[in-house]
């Protein structure tokens, strides 16, 4: 299939055949101003996935970040109240925790 664009800049055009002109300048297999304009197009879809793939893996980091966090707290607090020797809230805490996690671990 073919495309055609109107109207571009020419300065534009010109950055983009700077650019292929670096490209070949270090390379055996020179590529011409359509080549380099097709790779370009080919990975747009490409990148919209990565995006979205980049998005939710932002999403999952930060909630293993805020559960780390939260545990990191929790067994400090835990191993405050073994140590001064209040073995039973500190062991309701860790109940507290597990009960968490497994509702967690269920949703």
């Amino acid at each position: 299939m073919e495309i055609k664009i109107r109207n571009i800049d020419p300065s534009i055009i010109y950055a983009i055949d700077k650019i292929i002109q670096e490209l070949n300048q270090n390379s055996e297999h020179k590529i011409s101003r359509n080549d380099f304009l097709k790779a370009q197009i080919e990975k747009i879809p490409e990148q919209q996935i990565y995006k979205k793939v980049d998005s939710d893996v932002a999403v999952q980091l930060k909630m293993m970040s805020n559960l780390l966090k939260d545990n990191n707290f929790a067994l400090n607090a835990i191993f405050k109240l073994l140590f001064i020797g209040d073995d039973d809230v500190a062991n309701d805490l860790l109940d507290e925790i597990s009960k968490r996690e497994r509702e967690h671990d269920a949703k």
